[in-house]
């Protein structure tokens, strides 16, 4: 299982992400979806280094 529990990031006084959580089991598909800018690679990136 990947767990984040209580993640934020962010770019000087911009706000990405304030305590967010996420969670996905293995076998499971999980997509990320979402605009342009909205923080999708930053997310998943946060994942590699934590």
């Amino acid at each position: 299982m990947i767990e984040m529990k209580h993640l934020n990031i962010n770019f000087g006084d911009q706000v990405i992400f304030n305590d967010a959580h996420f969670k996905t089991c293995p076998g499971q598909i999980t997509g990320i979806i979402g605009k342009s800018g909205c923080g999708k690679t930053t997310f998943l990136k946060s994942l590699l280094y934590q």
